[in-house]
């Protein structure tokens, strides 16, 4: 009985390690007027890292994206939710309704996927 109790603590303890990096790594430098416009982006890094998958500090997110979809194809379209990314974030550009549509099928697909390695 203790060693589930254990076990369990130490699992709710590395997710909210893991959540609590995710928001200063992700939120760092965005500006609170953009946050809603790249809430695609973050909704991808939650299901990512729902499967224990984080963006490491050192890399920057195509650099991530990249190596997410040469490893695996379950990961295919997460470069392209990556370049969205930029061009909202950094481009300043506001992202087309086909866009945006595009973004929610890849992370439908991304969710089943992943939902199924949990």
């Amino acid at each position: 009985m203790s060693s589930v109790l254990i076990a369990g603590v130490l699992l709710i303890r590395k997710k909210v390690i893991a959540h609590s990096r995710f928001k200063r790594s992700y939120r760092t430098g965005v500006l609170r007027s953009q946050r809603h416009r790249v809430r695609f982006y973050e909704k991808m890094l939650k299901i990512l890292m729902g499967i224990d998958i984080i963006k490491p500090d050192s890399i920057t997110p195509m650099e991530f994206a990249l190596q997410l979809e040469s490893g695996d194809s379950r990961f295919s379209g997460v470069a392209h939710v990556t370049e969205l990314y930029y061009s909202v974030r950094y481009g300043r550009a506001e992202p087309q309704i086909s866009e945006l549509r595009e973004v929610a099928l890849i992370l439908s697909r991304l969710r089943k996927t992943t939902f199924l390695q949990r």
